[in-house]
């Protein structure tokens, strides 16, 4: 770790390898197919090296695979797509690579316990995909997807359509799907995870969605939601008070929140 290490990745093949930690270092090349076979990893660290090539397919569906970080990278490609991800994965990161595609296939939203998903800083360019099935019996929407999920970065990436309402349920807890898993701090108190939604700088258009703005309580620190530098279409709803967020008109003109101005502080 944070070492000088360079060259390629050895093609570990030990089937009894449990965790590969070579973050920080200045390894080249590609990731080698093999560790996609390694069925007892739990834990896979190559983020902050200058790795390029595609991620391999199958690199995130070991059985007992808990973490993987691949972020601070030159990944290019897409995200592996033909194999199931691994029912023990909580954490995955590929921020700050050159990712295409869609950041969120079939098979990565149908992860059982995915808790934090970081793919910002990439390229990707896709639609924002359902979670939710409505329920005629409840007249409700119930979260179908990524059940687990209390983290999920997309920004500064291509996104593009609308925002789906449903996706409160990703985020919102009081009232909601999910409960506040809890962590130990430094001094073994246990905290709130924070709960983490961040769409900001894409090309999301549409109604700007009312989760955006969580409703005041006593839970309301342990949100980070981040929705702007997007497109989304005027008027900022009045109930929205978001620093930073701007609509564009019918002209096309960039608005600010509520003064009346356009981007560059001109009325109008």
């Amino acid at each position: 770790k944070n070492n000088e290490l360079t060259g390629p990745i050895p093609a570990f093949k030990e089937v009894t390898l449990d965790m590969i930690r070579l973050p920080g270092n200045l390894l080249t090349g590609t990731i080698p197919t093999s560790l996609a076979s390694l069925s007892s990893l739990q834990e896979l660290n190559l983020e902050d090296n200058q790795l390029t090539g595609s991620i391999p397919e199958g690199l995130f569906s070991g059985s007992y695979l808990r973490y993987s970080y691949l972020n601070d990278n030159a990944l290019s490609g897409t995200m592996p797509s033909q194999t199931a991800y691994g029912a023990k994965l909580r954490f995955l990161d590929v921020r700050n690579n050159a990712l295409e595609g869609d950041p969120l296939p079939n098979v990565l939203l149908d992860a059982p316990v995915l808790l934090s998903y970081k793919a910002g800083g990439n390229m990707f360019s896709a639609e924002l995909p359902m979670v939710t099935e409505y329920d005629e019996a409840t007249l409700m929407h119930t979260l179908t997807k990524l059940k687990e999920l209390r983290v999920l970065d997309l920004s500064d990436n291509k996104m593009y359509g609308s925002a789906p309402a449903s996706y409160e349920h990703l985020v919102v807890i009081d009232p909601g799907d999910k409960g506040f898993l809890r962590y130990a701090d430094a001094y073994g108190r246990w905290q709130p995870y924070v709960h983490v939604l961040d769409l900001s700088s894409n090309q999301l258009t549409g109604e700007i969605p009312a989760w955006s703005m969580p409703q005041t309580g006593q839970w309301m620190t342990y949100y980070d939601i981040n929705i702007t530098d997007n497109n989304w279409a005027c008027p900022i709803p009045e109930n929205i008070d978001i620093e930073g967020l701007t609509c564009v008109d019918d002209d096309g003109r960039r608005r600010d929140r509520f003064d009346g101005k356009d981007s560059l502080g001109w009325s109008v």
